[in-house]
C-alpha cells in the first residue's frame, strides 16, 4: 500500500506543461487508489440502532379534537426526525396528546432530553382571526411556535396561540431533533 509520501512524490513527477505520458499519470493515480491514512472502516457503533415509527394506517386522534398522522425515523438515543400532518377538528385550548406505538415515548423522552424543543410551523386551512373565519387551504395562513413534549408514551404538542386554531385548521411539516449531551447534563 502506498504511503502519503509516495503519494506527493508522485505528483510532484508530473510536468506542469506537459510531456506526461499516459503511463506516467495512471501510475500517480494508481498510487492515490492505493493510499489511505485510515484504517478499515469501523463498524457502525451500538449507539446507533436505528429506529422507525409511523401510524400511516391510521391516524392517532386527541378526542374528537384533533388527529395526527406521524411518522418517526432516527437513531435511538441521538436523533430522530419527525414528520407530521396535524388536523383540527374543533377549536380547542392547552396542549394536544396523542398516544404513542408502544415503546416509542422513552425513546424519545432520551433523544429530546428534559428540554422540550420549540419550533416554528405553517397553519393552513381555516383559522379565527378577529372575530371572523378566514379560510385558504392553498397556503400558510400563518405561523405558530410549538414545543413537543413526552410523558411516558403520550406525544404532547403546545400551540403558542391555540385559539387562532378551528376546525379545518391544518399543520403539515417535518423537523430534525438532536439534543447533545452538554444538554443532558
Amino acid at each position: 500500500m502506498a504511503t502519503r509520501q509516495d503519494v506527493e512524490a508522485a505528483i510532484e513527477t508530473i510536468n506542469d506543461n506537459g510531456n506526461n505520458t499516459a503511463k506516467e499519470v495512471r501510475d500517480v493515480l494508481t498510487s492515490l487508489l492505493d493510499y489511505t491514512e485510515n484504517e478499515d472502516m469501523p463498524a457502525i457503533p451500538d449507539m446507533l440502532e436505528h429506529f422507525e415509527a409511523n401510524n400511516k394506517k391510521k391516524p392517532t386522534r386527541f378526542g374528537n379534537i384533533a388527529r395526527l398522522g406521524y411518522s418517526f425515523r432516527g437513531f435511538k438515543k441521538f436523533s430522530v426526525n419527525f414528520t407530521f400532518a396535524l388536523g383540527i377538528n374543533k377549536a380547542f385550548d392547552g396542549a394536544l396528546k396523542f398516544p404513542l406505538e408502544n415503546g416509542l415515548g422513552p425513546i424519545l423522552k432520551e433523544i429530546i432530553a428534559v428540554n422540550n424543543p420549540s419550533f416554528v410551523v405553517p397553519i393552513s386551512g381555516r383559522i379565527t382571526q378577529r372575530g371572523t373565519t378566514h379560510i385558504n387551504t392553498n397556503a400558510t395562513i400563518f405561523a405558530d411556535m410549538v414545543t413537543i413534549g413526552v410523558e411516558g408514551n403520550t406525544l404532547i404538542l403546545i400551540f403558542a396561540n391555540p385559539k387562532r386554531l378551528v376546525r379545518g385548521s391544518k399543520v403539515f411539516t417535518s423537523i430534525q431533533l438532536h439534543t447533545p449531551a452538554f444538554f443532558k447534563d
